[in-house]
């Protein structure tokens, strides 16, 4: 290299070395503080993504990094590690910000299934099924399952450490066509007799379940479960398919009601037309529902939502249906025509109690003129609604759909158009949570709460976040008013969220009145939550 341009490249070098940062960590086991090698390590943040894997030491670096916020990801499932997100910060300094980060190891629940006789019940499913909160809504957060064996035993690998609900089903029940002639007497059918759906150690609801607390790493062993015995009963439709493209065969599901569930009890396929029905089904509340795609891509969907008691229910028929589009606005209370609009936050919706399908849209950006829609949603249907990636300093006043808030209550599609009204005064908060001796407290769960704490909660009225690599962390889309403010070590967001557990823990909380527009600075302790 000629010397003119040796000096010109050593200049640039050294100016782009003063504008960029690093960041250099390990990855440790938690509790053994071992490395974990050959983990995948990605960094998110100004200017895009960068992917690394750890050493045989467990470190990693990143070089030439723009100066900014980044989300760290760190992924060992393969070798039995949960998932690890964490926040930090880089700046353009000569030497590399540290972000150590620990996994925790995955653990195992082990047990046997058992009649009332004590034999042992083979084939039979059983899920470990837990739940978190998000803006104090409860949903399903981990879903994991397996199968008995011959002898009854069952073996569920790779859980993180959380309280299980342990739900057995029996056996598959099976969606069939119904005979001709079988319509005859079907309400005056007698209920059948039958090992059903049983919860640990032996309920058939959740309410009366005991939760199983698994620890980091541990293999749980022992876990007994004794079938109940209740009365079931027989559920019978039909479906009908009136689309362009009608289906020569449709699958059927049926499942019992849960916050975002996965849970089939009964699956089939018939074919559009033909009456159908599953026996064996105990008291609960459920969705019988199919959905289908054509060759162009449109979905179809029916769904019904019933009870079962003690006697034969005939659902009403069932018609596959397109999806529909949900259109609505967002206004800014107070606001001139000249003002600007925060386009570019997104409306989102999330399926009350199931699981989302083939061709369904769930989330929309906002244009500048206020105005959105969601192209494809099912009709009638139940969604929670969110709203996403609004400006700091924009809070929601109301969300309303045929003059009903579906802000803190769910949004029933087919009901009129959302209408979003959004204050521009909201407040801010932004902080550090430090330990006793004043050092910063990565990863710990920070719960902001309005005071009151309603019993219908609005999802800004109970904000979660995570600390960064610094213990430093921020609020807004919150409307102004009193709050309670507390930080949280060894939590996740989602289990920190729980609106219960949240008022039991309001003696630890630090007390805030934020006014409109105001930026509150605040350092707090974390509290230890095995203390409540």
């Amino acid at each position: 290299m000629k010397p003119a341009l040796a000096a010109i490249w050593s200049i640039y070098a050294s100016a782009v070395a003063q504008t960029a940062g690093s960041l250099a960590g390990a990855v440790t086991e938690t509790v053994t503080r071992q490395p974990v090698p050959a983990a995948e390590v990605s960094l998110t943040g100004p200017g895009g993504s960068k992917t690394a894997v750890t050493d045989e030491r467990g470190q990693y670096s990143f070089d030439g990094l723009q100066p900014g916020n980044y989300r760290l990801r760190v992924n060992a499932w393969k070798a039995g590690y949960a998932f690890k997100s964490v926040f930090t910060r880089v700046r353009a300094e000569p030497t590399a910000k540290r972000a150590d980060v620990t996994l925790d190891k995955l653990g195992v629940l082990e047990g046997q299934v058992l009649d009332r006789d004590k034999n042992p019940v083979v084939g039979a499913m059983v899920s470990a099924r837990s739940f978190g909160y998000r803006g104090g809504r409860r949903l399903l957060s981990s879903f994991h399952s397996a199968r008995t064996t011959d002898l009854g035993e069952f073996r569920i690998e790779r859980l993180m450490a959380e309280r299980y609900y342990l739900v057995v089903e029996p056996k598959p029940l099976q969606i069939r066509k119904r005979l001709p002639g079988g319509n005859r007497d079907f309400e005056e059918r007698k209920p059948v007799i039958a090992n059903v759906r049983t919860y640990y150690p032996n309920s058939s609801t959740p309410e009366g379940a005991a939760m199983v607390a698994l620890g980091i790493a541990e293999q749980r062993e022992g876990l007994e479960i004794t079938l109940l015995r209740e009365r079931t009963v027989c559920v019978a439709s039909s479906l009908v398919d009136t689309g362009p493209e009608p289906s020569p065969s449709l699958g059927l599901m049926l499942s019992e009601l849960y916050p975002n569930s996965q849970s089939r009890i009964a699956t089939g396929t018939i074919r559009p037309g033909d009456e159908f029905e599953v026996c064996g089904v105990p008291p609960a509340s459920y969705r019988l529902w199919s959905f289908t795609t054509d060759s162009a891509g449109r979905t179809r969907m029916a769904s019904e939502l019933f009870a079962v008691a003690d006697r034969a229910v005939r659902v009403p028929t069932l018609y596959l249906k397109p999806l529909a589009s949900l259109s609505g606005e967002a206004m800014i209370e107070g606001a001139r025509p000249e003002d600007p609009f925060p386009a570019g936050f997104y409306v989102s919706l999330t399926p009350k109690d199931r699981i989302n399908i083939a061709g369904e849209e769930t989330s929309t950006k906002v244009l500048e003129s206020g105005s959105f829609t969601i192209q494809a949603v099912v009709a009638p249907d139940e969604y929670w609604v969110w709203l996403l990636r609004l400006p700091a300093g924009f809070f929601v006043k109301e969300v309303k759909a045929g003059g009903r808030d579906v802000w803190r209550e769910p949004l029933r599609t087919g009901s009129g158009s959302l209408r979003v009204l959004l204050g521009a005064n909201g407040p801010r908060v932004a902080g550090h949570v430090l330990d006793k001796e004043g050092l910063p407290v990565p990863d710990a769960a920070v719960v902001l709460a309005a005071v009151p704490l309603p019993a219908q909660i609005a999802p800004n009225e109970l904000l979660t976040t995570a600390t960064d690599q610094d213990g430093a962390f921020s609020f807004h889309g919150m409307p102004p008013g009193d709050y309670r403010l507390l930080a949280f070590t060894g939590l996740s967001q989602d289990k920190a969220g729980d609106p219960d557990f949240v008022r039991s823990t309001w003696t630890k909380a630090v007390d805030l009145s934020l006014a409109a527009k105001e930026v509150k600075t605040v350092r707090i302790l974390p509290v230890d939550p095995n203390r409540y």
